[in-house]
């Protein structure tokens, strides 16, 4: 199954709905189809990535988390996501350097 092209709304509705429902490997194609035609869109690479980590591709998921950053850079819990990628990849200077921008960026008194 696809969805429009032209429709973002589709793609991601339906990509979360299978996501939600423990499908994650069928998820993905719809979170791909929505960056691809939306490439813009930081919640649609967060979306995609949280897809990746849950079938065991950390290292794509890592690239769009990093892309997501790229679009949202005061996005706290982008910053926090990338860190812990980073950390579960052993490149804990980078995870320090994501999770101190998560801290410094979110709102006072929020827990990451």
């Amino acid at each position: 199954m696809q969805a429009d092209p032209s429709n973002i709304g589709a793609a991601t509705n339906l990509g979360v709905a299978i996501f939600k429902q423990g499908r994650f490997a069928e998820s993905i194609p719809f979170f791909e189809q929505a960056v691809a035609s939306h490439s813009q869109e930081a919640a649609l690479h967060n979306d995609l990535a949280q897809a990746y980590v849950r079938v065991g591709r950390p290292h794509d998921a890592a690239a769009e988390m990093a892309r997501a950053c790229d679009l949202e850079p005061k996005n706290p819990d982008f910053r926090r996501f990338l860190g812990d990628m980073r950390s579960e990849a052993h490149d804990q200077a980078a995870a320090e350097k994501q999770l101190r921008l998560a801290v410094k960026l979110a709102p006072p008194n929020e827990r990451l």
